[in-house]
């Protein structure tokens, strides 16, 4: 450090007392400060060279000196430290007087008299300390009579109400005497007096210092006043503390009430001509009251550290010095769960704070490092090592989160967020506050980041203290990552894409009262599982009155996934009977179980969505402990297929249950197969062993508000394109006829599981990078999401494996990819993964999905037994592969290329087995060729994508999301 830099101690409490030189954050402007007044005061005929010359009397504000700042900007501390600085610098010759509070006083001679009687204090003081019965002691007398003199203006000026007979005895006013003193007789009487003063104490001037005079526009009226007609002795220099924009405020509204009422009222046409004069009486009173080149403006943390003179730094409770950006910026970092990678972002966070008031940086970094000490229990003695592992076992977003709470009370009052209720870490309060902040702040999508960036103060208070809530909740539970990502960011699009449908009154003529009934409907704020938020969502898309492949979820025809999952026969429609046990494996009927919902209006509608996926995949993580297994119980839940009514504001009307006998029929037969499904020891130990694992990949999840709305973003849009596109390739010609088969229903849905995966992995990359390392998908053609082709996923698993991150035990991989490596070694993926007909026969497309397949069953070899030997196998091969590369220095020689062929063949026999043991069979069967060829097909997999087909050609543009 150098004699220059500011060491502030967080150990001390600077409340009371003074404030040493190196922990004033503002010296640098004091000693200026200091400079100009001294200066000015020397340049003043008569005060240059001796302190008893004539003072002249100056104009209005000449000796005035104005502070301007913003609240907690420092204002105070300023004036107690150059009045300090003052005290110690007897060369001046400044006299110092007790700062005013002028909130005390009634009148403007509450104010005088309040100057008058801290001079006639420092004049006593000076008579007790040196009392002679020389010409001190006529000195002394002649103050006495100019006190007195004064006391007759001073009566004469006063209001009749005013009280200052109780402020000092000295200037009680005798009955009987005239007090007809005018204004400009007092201001000369009042310098005679300071002029007397100066003579007396030995000074060039005093100093008088008023703080936020503009906290109470009534008083600060008065001591403007005051000092403009009574305060112009050069003996006199007045230091004004306060916010210039609400002293605009106070002169304007003085201004405009000195026109009559009347005016307003009968003169109404002239009101821009008042507005005018208005305006030019306000600047021209404020350049004449606060000269400009008498102003100082209190620097911010930011503007302070760009000064390159000197830094600050930050002295925490165990003795450690630390630069202030360092402190603030680690402050972010852990509290907000951004990592180095995000510096960017870290650096948006930090800029802001340090742009905001100086007391609320510091009470924050007080208050946080206080909490750590306590949380930690950190003692003095601990050695580096000690604190820093007791550190590492703190949940510093929790501390970040009580801390902001405590700091941003009003801005959370003023937004309607009960700060208490935030401190509780309630997953279900914190989305619905998310989801009221998106319409509070405007931009939907860039809502998702809580970053502050906003116009107005508050929100970005709001969004900082958003931002620690939603890291101390989601830091340690991947489960809360998806909950959040649905209930908070995805009600947030959802919601933005329902309420732009037009046709519907309900939601355009009140989108406020919208608001209400759709975070109702929805159970948002409300602590529901994610799968009655997901089975609404399908819903709510369902009652846009048209059918058709929503971003996320396909709707299917009823009798098409009841015939399939529930193994009812219909044999007057000539549908086959669907035998559960012969057509589908009991993994995959999980997964299409797990997959499904229904909503109910005058007829239910069908979906298999991904994110009733999630939903289920979520109710599995919190199914049983982490050191229990799997049994039949634990599947009842998540393979339930939710139900939900249509949402009021569709405006269509449930249907009567007493004509709906069939669908009774129906349920019955599902609860049982789902209470009777017949599950294999190994996918129940397959489950257990996935399950077990997820204790290691919370220890790792450390997710910030900012990755899961990278993550929710990315998904959606992909999401909304695969709709898009694919909705396009299932249409029909003029005669009626498919003229673009080029999908189904296995096809769509493992784009959308697709996404989910390469949305997560792609930002959690980005986010859990090394600073000095690059993202491994940095290159432009990595930012493209799978829509119509495995290539762009492929890719990147094709990246990870070459930069060996698949290891045996996927350490490498749980790392950098915690809720990445959470979804994809969960067993209900596979079957999507692994669907037969699900990709397109096309020779690259082979390649890159045989990549995808092949990196599933490395992954699930962890916790699948039945995988082990052909990962083992592969692993062989390309051993033999490396060190023949490394004899014949090519990787293109017959041998090479007859290593490759075999690596393939060991691939394509174990994906084959995998989808045949795995995978989905009869549902997502291509039924296009069939068909082409006039074939009848069985109407389980016709239905399914006919209504895809018919939906296109009336598809509104304002249904899909955007």
């Amino acid at each position: 450090m150098t004699s220059k830099d500011i060491k502030i101690d967080l150990n001390t409490d600077h409340r009371t007392g003074k404030i040493p030189n190196e922990s004033v954050i503002q010296i640098a402007l004091i000693k200026n400060c200091i400079s100009e007044i001294t200066n000015n005061i020397n340049a003043t005929t008569g005060l240059a060279n001796n302190t008893d010359g004539d003072a002249p009397l100056l104009q209005s504000g000449e000796n005035v000196y104005f502070v301007d700042g913003t609240r907690g900007a420092g204002k105070t501390t300023f004036m107690r430290s150059l009045r300090e600085e003052l005290e110690k610098d007897e060369d001046s010759k400044i006299y110092p007087l007790e700062l005013i509070d002028p909130t005390k006083f009634e009148t403007p001679m509450g104010i005088l008299v309040s100057v008058i009687s801290l001079l006639n204090s420092a004049v006593e003081k000076k008579r007790k300390n040196s009392f002679s019965w020389g010409n001190e002691n006529k000195d002394y007398d002649e103050w006495q009579d100019v006190l007195n003199k004064l006391a007759k203006g001073i009566k004469s000026y006063a209001k009749k109400d005013s009280k200052i007979d109780s402020i000092d005895d000295v200037l009680r006013l005798s009955k009987g005497i005239d007090y007809s003193f005018s204004s400009l007789t007092l201001s000369q009487q009042c310098h005679e007096l300071f002029d007397k003063a100066a003579k007396i104490i030995n000074c060039k001037a005093f100093l008088l210092t008023f703080d936020d005079v503009d906290t109470n526009f009534a008083a600060g009226w008065e001591v403007l006043e005051t000092i403009r007609c009574q305060l112009t002795s050069a003996r006199i220099v007045t230091l004004i503390t306060g916010d210039l924009q609400l002293y605009t405020h106070l002169v304007r509204g003085k201004q405009f009430g000195n026109f009559d009422k009347c005016l307003f009222k009968h003169d109404s046409k002239r009101q821009g001509e008042r507005e005018l004069m208005v305006d030019h009486l306000e600047q021209q009173y404020l350049l004449k009251i606060f000269p400009v080149e008498n102003r100082f403006r209190l620097r911010t943390l930011g503007q302070l550290i760009q000064n390159d003179d000197h830094k600050i730094y930050i002295k925490s409770f165990c003795g450690k010095e630390d630069y202030l950006v360092s402190v603030i910026t680690n402050l972010i970092s852990d509290g907000l769960n951004l990592k180095s990678s995000n510096n960017e972002y870290i650096d948006e966070y930090l800029n802001y704070l340090l742009q905001s008031p100086i007391r609320q940086n510091l009470q924050l970094i007080t208050r946080y490092n206080n909490d750590l000490v306590k949380e930690g229990n950190l003692l003095k003695t601990d050695s580096d090592d000690e604190v820093r592992a007791k550190l590492n076992n703190i949940n510093k977003p929790n501390i970040l989160n009580s801390t902001l709470n405590a700091l941003m009370v009003s801005c959370l009052y003023k937004a309607g967020i009960d700060n208490v209720e935030l401190t509780k870490l309630n997953l279900s309060y914190i989305s619905s506050e998310v989801f009221n902040y998106s319409h509070i702040y405007g931009d939907v999508n860039a809502s998702f980041y809580l970053r502050p960036n906003s116009n107005k103060e508050y929100l970005c208070n709001i969004s900082i203290t958003l931002a620690a809530a939603v890291a101390a909740n989601l830091k340690g539970s991947i489960s809360n990552c998806l909950r959040y990502m649905l209930v908070a960011l995805g009600s947030v699009s959802l919601f933005d894409t329902i309420s732009n449908i037009k046709e519907n009154k309900v939601i355009s003529n009140d989108k406020e009262q919208f608001k209400i009934l759709f975070k109702s409907y929805m159970g948002i704020g409300r602590n529901e599982s994610l799968s009655n938020w997901s089975s609404h969502a399908h819903a709510c898309l369902s009652s846009t009155k048209v059918k058709v492949v929503y971003p996320g979820v396909l709707q299917l025809n009823k009798n098409a996934r009841s015939h399939y999952l529930y193994n009812v026969k219909s044999s007057e429609d000539g549908y086959a009977v669907f035998k559960y046990k012969q057509n589908e494996t009991n993994l995959a009927y999980l997964s299409a179980a797990s997959s499904s919902s229904e909503s109910v209006s005058t007829k239910k509608c069908n979906f298999f969505s991904i994110f009733s996926l999630i939903s289920a995949i979520d109710e599995l993580m919190n199914v049983v402990n982490d050191s229990d297994d799997f049994d039949v119980k634990h599947f009842i839940k998540p393979m339930t297929v939710k139900t939900a009514s249509i949402p009021t504001w569709s405006g269509d009307v449930l249907p009567d249950t007493t004509e709906d006998e069939e669908d009774e029929a129906e349920d019955d037969e599902k609860n049982k197969l789902v209470e009777d499904a017949s599950i294999t020891d190994d996918i129940k130990e397959w489950f257990s062993a996935w399950h077990k694992n997820l204790g290691n990949l919370n220890d790792k999840t450390t997710p910030s508000a900012l990755l899961i709305g990278k993550i929710w973003e990315r998904l959606n849009s992909n999401l909304a394109e695969i709709a898009r596109q694919h909705r396009s390739r299932l249409a029909k010609d003029k005669a009626g006829n498919v003229t673009k088969a080029n999908g189904n229903a296995a096809l769509i849905m493992r784009y959308k599981v697709i996404a989910l995966l390469n949305a997560v992995i792609f930002e959690e990359d980005k986010y859990h990078k090394n600073e000095k390392e690059n993202s491994l998908f940095n290159d432009l053609g990595s930012l493209t999401n799978s829509v119509t082709s495995s290539k762009e996923f492929s890719n990147k698993i094709k990246k990870i494996i070459d930069n060996n991150l698949l290891d045996r035990n996927l350490e490498a991989l749980s790392i950098r990819y915690p809720i990445f490596v959470s979804l994809a070694t969960c067993p209900l993926i596979i079957p999507f993964i692994f669907a037969k007909n699900s990709c397109y026969d096309i020779v690259d497309e082979i390649r890159y999905n045989r990549r995808i397949n092949y990196f599933f069953i490395s992954m699930s070899s962890s916790f699948n037994p039945k995988f082990k030997p052909v990962v083992e196998e592969v692993a062989e091969i390309l051993e033999e592969k490396n060190k023949l590369a490394e004899v014949e220095k090519t990787k293109t020689s017959v041998k090479q290329k007859a290593l490759n062929v075999k690596e393939e063949n060991v691939m394509d026999d174990a994906i084959n087995k995998v989808q045949d043991e795995y995978g989905f069979q009869t549902l997502y069967k291509s039924y296009v060729a069939d068909v082409k060829k006039g074939k009848n097909t069985d109407p389980i997999y016709k239905t399914d994508v006919q209504d895809v087909v018919e939906a296109s050609s009336v598809i509104e543009e304002n249904t899909a999301s955007k």
